[in-house]
């Protein structure tokens, strides 16, 4: 009910912006009326009594294409309330028939994420099977962004003593940590920390430390 809510709000306040034109915009931004800067943002936008192939939309910020029928990708380059416009194109003339506006912030600090887990328990086995450590979204932000782990630290305790440190360059595990691995045991504490992920923007940032327990 709440995104129900706010996809009608939000449709609704572009319907009045155009009223003056009687053009009725329909927009549906899910999962929420935020674009992110430097990721593809997916949206739908149809005009009633207009077909979409006469439809074009433009924005003052970053890059806006058609990808099919009324369905557009929006790629901002900077933080700002960001005009979309929509116009209408007859022949070799085109004329401007409503604005709205969204909301763009920078991509939120990423997680790390290893064999799936943000942190728990895993087995051995599943550990030595990674190739290494990723990052994402937080889960509960169901857009597609492509991060990449730049740099981590490892570290291994057992019974609150350390078992080893690495500092490690890349995502990937080494031979030399997939050996280390296999020395693990039952309730041994595996710390991925230091995880300096680069966003789609290029801007770099640290990731929340990941915490394993073996089981």
């Amino acid at each position: 009910m709440r995104k129900f809510l706010i996809l009608y709000i939000f449709s609704l306040s572009i319907q009045q912006a155009v009223l003056s034109q009687n053009v009725s915009i329909s927009v549906d931004w899910p999962p929420s009326t935020v674009a992110y800067v430097g990721a593809d943002n997916s949206f739908s936008c149809t005009v009633e009594g207009i077909a979409c192939k006469s439809i074009i939309l433009s924005t003052d910020n970053g890059s806006l294409t058609k990808d099919r029928c009324n369905y557009y990708t929006f790629k901002p380059n900077h933080v700002s309330d960001s005009k979309i416009i929509v116009t209408q194109k007859k022949g070799r003339k085109s004329r401007k028939i409503g604005e709205f506006y969204i909301r763009v912030r920078n991509i939120p600090d990423p997680v790390a994420i290893i064999g799936g887990l943000y942190g728990g328990s895993i087995a051995k086995g599943a550990l030595r099977a990674q190739t290494g450590i990723g990052a994402s979204l937080p889960p509960f932000l169901s857009i597609n962004i492509k991060y990449r782990v730049r740099s981590y630290s490892i570290t291994a305790i057992r019974n609150k003593e350390l078992l080893f440190f690495r500092s490690c360059d890349g995502y990937e595990f080494s031979e030399d940590i997939r050996n280390k691995f296999k020395e693990l045991q039952k309730d041994d504490i595996v710390l991925f920390s230091s995880i300096m992920v680069q966003l789609p923007d290029e801007r770099q940032a640290l990731a929340k430390p990941v915490e394993l327990k073996i089981e």
